[in-house]
């Protein structure tokens, strides 16, 4: 036969009902053991909840925790979160916790859990100066790139240095200085 699991408020529902058919605490606790058998909460489990009967508390489900509600990681804050991380791809956890008035690490699980965002390692992105003398050999300004140019090499002569773009949809051409 398949394990059954039950929750708390299921066992404690299962007292309740053993309770209400005038069943002592051990009687309840054997019954338990002989249905559950490992699963059956502890004789000192039932003996609480027991008395908490017997008070006139019959209520199966857990009451309510002190604390603050988890209200931070909203819709709102999360695309909040997100747009500071456009506005500014540099800005820190810190910083976003203190723009927002949250905890550093309900920022840290916003970003990495809800928005599945991580850090990409500088080895894996060009430095802005390498980037900067490759336009430079090909005589490119910044403006002038674009990514989505569709380009072929053509072969330089070993007296020729520098290339230029005339336009993105045709071959580098070769140019002298």
């Amino acid at each position: 036969m398949k394990s059954v699991k039950f929750s708390n408020m299921e066992l404690q529902a299962v007292m309740k009902f053993l309770f209400l058919q005038k069943k002592t605490l051990k009687e309840i606790h054997e019954f338990m053991m002989q249905t559950l058998s490992d699963k059956c909460p502890s004789y000192s489990t039932v003996k609480k909840r027991c008395a908490s009967f017997q008070c006139g508390d019959f209520e199966t489900e857990d009451a309510a925790r002190s604390g603050r509600p988890s209200t931070v990681s909203t819709p709102e804050i999360v695309d909040h979160v997100h747009d500071l991380i456009l506005a500014d791809q540099q800005i820190s956890a810190k910083r976003i916790a203190e723009t927002l008035q949250i905890s550093r690490e309900r920022v840290g699980f916003i970003i990495h859990e809800q928005q599945g965002m991580q850090k990409l390692p500088a080895k894996s992105m060009p430095k802005l100066e390498t980037f900067k003398l490759i336009l430079q050999h090909f005589q490119l300004d910044d403006t002038s790139f674009s990514p989505l140019a569709q380009c072929t090499a053509v072969p330089l002569e070993s007296s020729q240095t520098s290339c230029s773009l005339t336009d993105p949809h045709t071959t580098l051409i070769p140019t002298p200085r």
